[in-house]
């Protein structure tokens, strides 16, 4: 396995992109809906102020929980919500602000997945 690297540059975040209703959608796939306006709060901050990136000092649960459930899959079948929350945790991961990591299946997967998007032209390389 490579080690990783320290502190990765990462691009601006695209803010704009996620609208509340698909951070809403996130936030209540932890604490069975109970806690979603508080992990709503955590990811509009995390999306809109913070670079896409969480603080694993203060958002380790609050949105972090929602975002692991929602990477493992558990919004519906959401593939937004997934999507997002993969984006979170690997740029989170990537920065070293929260200590995440993918186990080994849904992250081969996602590269195969993306890779044959590549291949088919169906990635926007300009976005």
């Amino acid at each position: 396995m490579k080690k990783p690297r320290r502190n990765a540059a990462l691009p601006p975040f695209p803010a704009a992109r996620f609208d509340d209703a698909l951070l809403r959608r996130i936030a209540a796939t932890a604490d069975h809906g109970a806690e979603a306006e508080r992990h709503h709060a955590a990811l509009r901050r995390i999306v809109r102020e913070q670079n896409g990136l969480i603080d694993g000092n203060s958002q380790a649960y609050y949105p972090a929980d929602a975002l692991e459930l929602c990477a493992l899959g558990q919004a519906d079948g959401n593939a937004a919500a997934f999507a997002l929350s993969h984006l979170l945790i690997v740029r989170s991961a990537l920065a070293e602000t929260c200590p995440f990591t993918l186990p080994p299946s849904p992250q081969e997967t996602l590269d195969a997945v993306y890779r044959a998007a590549h291949e088919n032209g169906l990635i926007d390389d300009n976005w």
